[in-house]
Protein backbone atom coordinates (compact mmCIF):
# COMPACT_ATOMS: atom_id res chain seq x y z
CA UNK A 1 0.00 0.00 0.00
CA UNK A 2 2.49 2.16 0.84
CA UNK A 3 4.09 2.08 -2.48
CA UNK A 4 0.72 3.14 -3.93
CA UNK A 5 0.81 6.44 -2.25
CA UNK A 6 4.28 6.84 -3.30
CA UNK A 7 3.63 6.54 -6.92
CA UNK A 8 0.68 9.08 -6.70
CA UNK A 9 2.73 11.66 -5.11
CA UNK A 10 5.05 11.74 -7.58
CA UNK A 11 2.70 11.90 -10.30
CA UNK A 12 1.14 15.00 -8.74
CA UNK A 13 5.17 16.69 -8.54
CA UNK A 14 5.34 16.08 -11.96
CA UNK A 15 2.12 17.41 -13.16
CA UNK A 16 2.75 20.97 -10.82
CA UNK A 17 6.51 21.24 -11.58
CA UNK A 18 5.12 21.28 -15.51
CA UNK A 19 3.16 23.84 -14.85
CA UNK A 20 4.95 26.41 -13.53
CA UNK A 21 7.04 26.41 -16.34
CA UNK A 22 4.55 29.19 -18.29
CA UNK A 23 6.52 29.92 -21.63
CA UNK A 24 4.22 31.53 -24.34
CA UNK A 25 4.69 30.10 -27.46
CA UNK A 26 3.92 32.26 -30.10
CA UNK A 27 1.18 30.62 -32.43
CA UNK A 28 1.05 33.65 -34.88
CA UNK A 29 1.45 32.27 -38.07
CA UNK A 30 1.73 34.53 -41.72
CA UNK A 31 1.16 33.18 -45.22
CA UNK A 32 1.50 34.76 -48.50
CA UNK A 33 0.50 32.94 -51.54
CA UNK A 34 0.46 33.96 -54.85
CA UNK A 35 -2.04 32.20 -57.35
CA UNK A 36 -0.65 32.05 -61.33
CA UNK A 37 -2.47 33.59 -63.83
CA UNK A 38 -4.88 31.37 -65.68
CA UNK A 39 -4.32 31.72 -69.01
CA UNK A 40 -6.93 31.16 -71.20
CA UNK A 41 -8.22 31.07 -74.98
CA UNK A 42 -11.77 29.48 -76.16
CA UNK A 43 -13.80 29.68 -78.88
CA UNK A 44 -17.16 27.94 -78.33
CA UNK A 45 -19.96 28.08 -81.32
CA UNK A 46 -23.50 29.33 -79.99
CA UNK A 47 -26.71 27.21 -81.48
CA UNK A 48 -24.84 24.83 -83.62
CA UNK A 49 -21.69 22.76 -83.52
CA UNK A 50 -18.71 22.88 -84.66
CA UNK A 51 -18.27 20.49 -88.45
CA UNK A 52 -22.26 20.66 -88.75
CA UNK A 53 -23.39 21.18 -91.70
CA UNK A 54 -24.96 24.94 -92.11
CA UNK A 55 -28.24 25.57 -94.22
CA UNK A 56 -28.00 28.10 -96.49
CA UNK A 57 -31.48 29.86 -96.92
CA UNK A 58 -32.04 30.45 -100.53
CA UNK A 59 -35.65 32.58 -100.84
CA UNK A 60 -38.04 30.64 -103.01
CA UNK A 61 -38.30 32.34 -106.34
CA UNK A 62 -34.62 34.24 -105.82
CA UNK A 63 -33.94 36.09 -109.12
CA UNK A 64 -30.36 36.71 -108.05
CA UNK A 65 -30.02 39.87 -106.82
CA UNK A 66 -27.17 40.61 -104.08
CA UNK A 67 -26.78 40.57 -100.59
CA UNK A 68 -29.94 38.78 -99.31
CA UNK A 69 -28.97 38.77 -95.86
CA UNK A 70 -30.58 36.36 -93.75
CA UNK A 71 -29.14 33.17 -95.95
CA UNK A 72 -27.13 32.00 -93.10
CA UNK A 73 -25.42 33.39 -89.51
CA UNK A 74 -22.93 31.88 -87.83
CA UNK A 75 -22.69 32.95 -83.76
CA UNK A 76 -19.07 32.49 -81.61
CA UNK A 77 -18.24 33.23 -78.36
CA UNK A 78 -14.49 34.49 -78.32
CA UNK A 79 -12.25 34.72 -75.00
CA UNK A 80 -8.73 35.20 -74.76
CA UNK A 81 -6.08 36.24 -72.19
CA UNK A 82 -3.30 36.49 -74.77
CA UNK A 83 -4.84 39.57 -76.39
CA UNK A 84 -6.75 40.47 -79.48
CA UNK A 85 -8.13 37.58 -81.22
CA UNK A 86 -8.56 37.08 -85.50
CA UNK A 87 -10.19 34.72 -87.46
CA UNK A 88 -9.87 33.99 -91.29
CA UNK A 89 -12.37 31.94 -93.39
CA UNK A 90 -10.73 29.57 -95.70
CA UNK A 91 -13.53 28.19 -98.64
CA UNK A 92 -13.11 24.92 -100.24
CA UNK A 93 -14.80 26.96 -103.65
CA UNK A 94 -13.16 30.11 -104.69
CA UNK A 95 -14.88 32.28 -106.74
CA UNK A 96 -13.07 33.86 -109.55
CA UNK A 97 -12.70 36.94 -107.76
CA UNK A 98 -10.57 36.06 -104.61
CA UNK A 99 -13.30 37.60 -102.32
CA UNK A 100 -16.13 35.45 -102.68
CA UNK A 101 -16.76 31.47 -102.20
CA UNK A 102 -18.77 29.51 -104.72
CA UNK A 103 -21.41 27.08 -104.16
CA UNK A 104 -21.24 24.94 -106.90
CA UNK A 105 -24.10 23.37 -108.27
CA UNK A 106 -23.16 19.41 -107.68
CA UNK A 107 -26.43 18.41 -109.22
CA UNK A 108 -25.34 19.82 -113.09
CA UNK A 109 -21.81 20.67 -113.23
CA UNK A 110 -23.07 22.49 -116.20
CA UNK A 111 -25.00 25.26 -114.48
CA UNK A 112 -23.34 27.87 -112.18
CA UNK A 113 -22.73 28.28 -108.62
CA UNK A 114 -24.11 30.28 -106.31
CA UNK A 115 -21.64 32.92 -105.05
CA UNK A 116 -21.48 34.05 -101.10
CA UNK A 117 -19.25 36.27 -99.01
CA UNK A 118 -19.40 36.44 -95.57
CA UNK A 119 -19.86 40.08 -93.40
CA UNK A 120 -18.98 40.50 -89.66
CA UNK A 121 -20.68 44.01 -88.76
CA UNK A 122 -20.19 45.99 -91.81
CA UNK A 123 -16.92 44.29 -93.46
CA UNK A 124 -16.92 41.80 -95.19
CA UNK A 125 -14.51 38.63 -94.92
CA UNK A 126 -12.02 38.28 -97.71
CA UNK A 127 -11.11 34.28 -97.70
CA UNK A 128 -7.62 33.33 -96.62
CA UNK A 129 -7.12 36.66 -95.12
CA UNK A 130 -7.06 37.08 -91.36
CA UNK A 131 -9.68 39.71 -90.08
CA UNK A 132 -9.14 41.15 -86.22
CA UNK A 133 -12.85 40.48 -84.53
CA UNK A 134 -12.34 41.86 -81.30
CA UNK A 135 -9.63 43.79 -79.14
CA UNK A 136 -7.60 42.66 -76.52
CA UNK A 137 -10.00 44.86 -73.59
CA UNK A 138 -12.85 42.68 -75.34
CA UNK A 139 -11.43 39.09 -75.83
CA UNK A 140 -10.39 39.44 -71.84
CA UNK A 141 -14.30 38.84 -71.30
CA UNK A 142 -16.41 37.81 -73.79
CA UNK A 143 -17.51 38.70 -76.73
CA UNK A 144 -19.82 37.50 -79.96
CA UNK A 145 -18.88 37.25 -83.31
CA UNK A 146 -21.36 36.75 -86.03
CA UNK A 147 -21.37 36.40 -89.41
CA UNK A 148 -23.58 36.60 -91.80
CA UNK A 149 -23.57 34.83 -94.99
CA UNK A 150 -24.64 36.63 -98.09
CA UNK A 151 -25.62 35.83 -101.94
CA UNK A 152 -24.11 37.46 -104.66
CA UNK A 153 -24.88 36.99 -108.30
CA UNK A 154 -23.08 39.06 -111.13
CA UNK A 155 -25.34 37.48 -113.75
CA UNK A 156 -28.84 36.36 -114.62
CA UNK A 157 -28.35 33.31 -112.34
CA UNK A 158 -30.63 31.81 -109.82
CA UNK A 159 -31.04 28.98 -107.63
CA UNK A 160 -32.36 25.94 -109.91
CA UNK A 161 -35.27 24.33 -108.26
CA UNK A 162 -34.20 20.72 -106.94
CA UNK A 163 -30.65 21.12 -107.80
CA UNK A 164 -28.13 20.72 -104.60
CA UNK A 165 -25.63 23.57 -104.07
CA UNK A 166 -22.93 22.35 -101.67
CA UNK A 167 -19.22 23.46 -100.55
CA UNK A 168 -17.31 23.58 -97.41
CA UNK A 169 -15.24 26.26 -95.40
CA UNK A 170 -12.94 26.29 -92.41
CA UNK A 171 -12.86 29.14 -90.07
CA UNK A 172 -9.51 29.61 -88.14
CA UNK A 173 -9.37 32.39 -84.83
CA UNK A 174 -5.72 32.97 -83.64
CA UNK A 175 -4.57 35.34 -80.40
CA UNK A 176 -1.52 36.24 -78.99
CA UNK A 177 -0.07 37.47 -82.51
CA UNK A 178 1.82 40.80 -82.63
CA UNK A 179 -0.75 43.60 -83.77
Amino acid sequence: MKKFILAVATGVCAISAHAEDPKQIDFNVQLKGEVPTQHFFEVTSIDWNSGDEIKMNIPEGWNGKPEIHGAATLKWNVRSSYGPVRMTLNVNHQSGNSKYGSMPNITDEKKNGIIYRAKIGDEYITPSVPLNVATAQEASGTKEVVAKINLHTFKDVSATPGHIYASGATVVFETGFEE
